[in-house]
């Protein structure tokens, strides 16, 4: 009697879950329809594209098949595209995760274009007017950049003639080291020059390649726990001021172009 009562109890339970099993069979149902209509779609608007390769009996013992490649063809190979201005959506977001300059700055053109209801032609004046906002300033802001810039490379050419020369260092030491001279038979050739200038000139160069050494490790730590160097600290200034000054748009977007920009 109880395995009787417990069999139909359980008939019971499937015939109360029948209209729910049915209910999700039409919603799976439904979905695959939608799937394939947006494929069909999707397959109509889009150029085809060939396929990376084909299955082919190349060695002709008739028991497996080789894949061999295919190539494009005439209208597949019009349908590229030729600039940025060309590429679609998703492809840009790709390249501008990167740090493709020249993708972003599409991806702002496109921003504009959405915000301002403009053609691609209409969004140049605010683009220009946006990089005239982001080059704000930058001519003293990079100074420290071009003030390292200058000094390294004097510094650099003018060590070669203070080693090597025999004027010039005749000359540097008369005004600045002041330590003696040796005979003229030592002083011969320029590698005899710069072995006696190398007394003066190695703890002045080894001391400056040490405090460049330290800097560069001063700097891998400051990134470490999560501090910006001054080149990163000023982009990053260009893009806040940049996302201040045009809230329209959307803020990732502008930064990202305003942090690739050169400065």
């Amino acid at each position: 009697m109880r395995v009787a009562r417990s069999g139909l109890h359980g008939l019971k339970r499937l015939r109360a879950r029948r209209p729910r099993f049915r209910a999700t069979l039409r919603r799976v149902f439904s979905a695959n329809s939608a799937i394939k209509d947006t494929v069909k779609d999707t397959t109509s608007t889009n150029p085809p594209r060939p396929t990376p390769c084909i299955e082919q009996d190349l060695d002709g013992d008739g028991k497996e098949k080789d894949l061999a490649p295919t190539r494009p063809t005439i209208e597949y190979a019009k349908s590229a595209a030729r600039a940025f201005c060309e590429m679609p959506n998703h492809v840009l977001l790709i390249l501008a995760t990167d740090g493709d300059h020249d993708a972003r700055e599409e991806r702002l053109i496109r921003e504009i274009m959405a915000v301002d209801t403009v053609t691609w032609e209409e969004a140049q004046p605010k683009l220009q007017q946006m990089r005239q906002l982001n080059s704000k300033g930058m001519v003293l802001a990079t100074m420290p950049h071009k003030v390292g810039l200058t000094v390294a490379l004097s510094a650099g050419v003018c060590s070669v003639p203070l080693c090597f020369n025999l004027t010039t260092a005749m000359w540097f030491n008369e005004h600045f080291v002041t330590t003696d001279v040796p005979p003229d038979s030592d002083l011969e050739t320029w590698l005899e020059v710069g072995s006696w200038t190398w007394n003066w000139m190695e703890p002045p160069l080894g001391q400056i390649s040490f405090f460049l050494l330290t800097l560069q490790f001063a700097r891998s730590q400051l990134q470490n726990i999560g501090l910006k160097p001054y080149t990163s600290w000023l982009s990053n200034a260009r893009a806040r001021r940049m996302s201040g000054a045009y809230p329209m748009y959307n803020k990732k977007i502008v930064e990202d172009f305003a942090i690739s920009d050169p400065l």
